[in-house]
C-alpha cells in the first residue's frame, strides 16, 4: 500500500532557522490522502488477510487519521470497515463532526459507531469486540485493530522499516523529530535507526500525554516491539526523549504556539501541517531550537505524518475570530503631522484584552495560576506567556521586559529556579520583581510581559 517517501530540504526555513532542515514526506504515502498510518496498516491488514478476515474494526478520535486510512485500505482490499469514533476533544464545532476525516470515511462507505469516552483504551477495545461478536453472528469474519497496550504493536513495524529507509536516504543527520502519541511511529523510528546502527537523536513531541505518561507508554511499546523482533529493549528505552512543551492545552486542541507553527510552515515553504500532530511536532522542533536541544547548523529531519483532512474539521479553531484590528482615525500631532495609531487587540472582552499590539510591541495582560505550589504556578504562567506570545507573532526570545509580583518575597528563589531554566540563553529580558497582595489568596505569582512582535 505504500513505498519509499521523498525526503525534501526546506530551503527557506533552513536559512531562517540556521539549521539544515529536511522533511520526511510521509504525508505522501498515497492511500486515501496518505499519512503515517498507511505504513502501520500494511502490517495489520497483512495479519487480517492471513486470518481470512473480511471486516476491519478500529477505534480513534472523531477526526482520526487512523480510522480514515483503515477505511481506505479496506476499500482497496475489498473488505468492509467499522469505525468507532471516541469523544476525545471537548467543545468542538459542528464541522469537526461532519467535515475532514469524518466526511471521507462516509464516502468510503464505512460503518460508524461512537464511544463516549476519550481516555478509556480498554473500554474502547472492549466495545470493538462487542461489535465483532455481533458481526460473527451475521456470518462475517471480523479483525480488530486494538488501541490498548495489551496487544503486539504490529503497526510499529511499519516505522521500523521507515527508520531504516530514512537511514538509506540520508545516513548523516543529527536528529529526527517525530510526533509521539500511540507510540507506534515514535517507537518504530527509534528502533529502525538502532537496527541501522544510527545513533542520531530521536525527539518525540508529545501530542496526547505529558512527558511522564508518554515516557511510561514508550517503555511498554518498545518492550513489546523488541519482543516481536527478538531484540533487547533496554538500549532502545535508554534513547527515549520526549517533550511536552507544545502539548497544551491538550490533545486535539489548538494553541497559539501550534497555530503559529502551522502558519510558518505554510507561509514559508507552502507545505500544510495538520493541527493535531504535525503542527505540534514543528512547534516542538522550534522549541528545541530555542532551548538548545537542537544546535545551530545541525542537520535535522522532521517526520510529516500527514493528517491534512483534519484541517477542514478545525476551521473554527484555526481562524482567530477573537482578533480585532482596530483602525483608529488618524490623529494630528501638535506640529500638525498625521500620526498612525493602528492598534490590534486580541481576545478582547468587556474589561480587557489579553494582548494589545502597537508599533511592533506586544503588551500581555497579567498571567496567574491556581496550581498548588509556587514552582507549578510559575511553570503554568510561563506556558501561558508562550501561548500568548505565539498569538501575538512573537516568542520568548523577543521578550523586552517582565514584571513579576510575588505574594511573598520568600518565594523569590523558587520562582527564579523555574525562570532561569525557561529563559533562552542570551535572551534574558529586562526584569523587575516586587511583593504585593494579589487578587486572590491562592495566587502566589503574577507576571506581566512586554515583547517585540511582528
Amino acid at each position: 500500500m505504500s513505498g519509499p517517501t521523498p525526503l525534501e530540504r526546506l530551503d527557506r526555513l533552513s536559512s531562517e532557522l540556521g539549521i539544515d532542515l529536511w522533511l520526511k514526506r510521509d504525508d505522501l504515502t498515497g492511500l486515501g490522502f496518505g499519512g503515517n498510518k498507511t505504513r502501520q496498516l500494511e502490517f495489520y491488514f497483512g495479519d487480517a488477510l492471513r486470518q481470512g478476515a473480511d471486516t476491519i474494526l478500529i477505534t480513534g478520535a472523531v477526526q482520526s487519521n487512523f480510522v480514515r486510512s483503515a477505511a481506505a485500505a479496506a476499500a482497496k482490499l475489498g473488505m468492509q470497515s467499522a469505525l468507532q469514533l471516541e469523544e476525545r476533544v471537548p467543545e468542538m464545532g459542528e464541522e469537526y463532526y461532519s467535515s475532514g476525516n469524518v466526511l471521507l470515511a462516509k464516502i468510503l462507505g464505512a460503518e460508524h459507531m461512537s464511544y463516549p469516552e476519550g481516555e478509556d483504551e480498554a473500554g474502547a477495545d472492549a466495545a470493538l469486540h462487542a461489535r465483532a461478536t455481533e458481526l460473527k453472528a451475521e456470518g462475517r469474519r471480523p479483525y480488530v485493530i486494538h488501541l490498548g497496550l495489551n496487544h503486539p504493536p504490529l503497526g510499529a513495524l511499519g516505522y521500523v522499516v521507515a527508520g531504516q529507509e530514512l537511514c538509506q536516504q540520508m545516513p548523516d543527520f543529527d536528529a529526527v523529530v517525530v510526533p509521539s502519541g500511540s507510540g507506534a511511529t515514535h517507537g518504530g523510528v527509534l528502533t529502525g535507526l538502532a537496527l541501522a546502527e544510527n545513533s542520531s537523536s530521536v525527539f518525540g513531541v508529545c501530542v496526547r500525554r505529558d512527558c511522564d505518561k508518554q515516557k511510561a507508554r514508550m517503555d511498554t511499546v518498545l518492550q513489546k516491539l523488541a519482543d516481536l523482533l527478538d531484540i533487547d529493549a533496554a538500549p532502545l528505552q535508554d534513547r527515549i526523549n520526549v517533550l511536552d512543551d507544545a502539548l497544551p492545552p491538550g490533545y486535539g486542541k489548538v494553541s497559539g504556539m501550534t497555530r503559529a507553527a502551522l502558519e510558518k510552515m505554510a507561509r514559508t515553504e507552502g507545505i500544510f501541517l495538520d493541527p493535531v500532530y504535525t503542527a505540534k511536532t514543528f512547534a516542538g522542533l522550534l522549541h528545541l531550537l530555542g532551548t538548545g536541544g537542537i544546535q545551530p547548523g545541525q542537520k535535522v529531519v522532521m517526520l510529516h505524518t500527514g493528517g491534512l483532512p483534519a484541517l477542514f474539521g478545525y476551521q473554527s479553531e484555526l481562524v482567530d475570530n477573537l482578533s480585532k484590528n482596530l483602525q483608529q482615525p488618524p490623529q494630528t500631532s501638535p506640529t500638525g503631522k498625521t500620526q498612525n495609531m493602528t492598534i490590534t487587540r486580541i481576545e478582547t472582552g468587556q474589561r480587557m484584552s489579553r494582548i494589545v499590539k502597537h508599533n511592533g510591541v506586544a503588551y500581555l495582560c497579567g498571567q496567574t495560576s491556581d496550581a498548588p505550589t509556587v514552582a507549578e504556578q510559575t511553570r503554568d504562567i510561563l506556558a501561558k506567556v508562550e501561548d500568548l506570545l505565539a498569538k501575538a507573532g512573537s516568542d520568548k526570545t523577543r521578550i523586552l521586559k517582565c514584571e513579576i509580583w510575588l505574594a511573598d518575597m520568600a518565594d523569590f528563589a523558587e520562582v527564579n529556579a523555574v525562570w532561569d531554566a525557561w529563559v533562552p540563553e542570551g535572551h534574558a529580558p529586562a526584569r523587575a520583581c516586587g511583593e504585593s497582595k494579589l487578587a486572590r489568596s491562592v495566587l502566589k505569582v503574577e507576571m506581566i510581559v512586554t515583547a517585540a512582535c511582528d
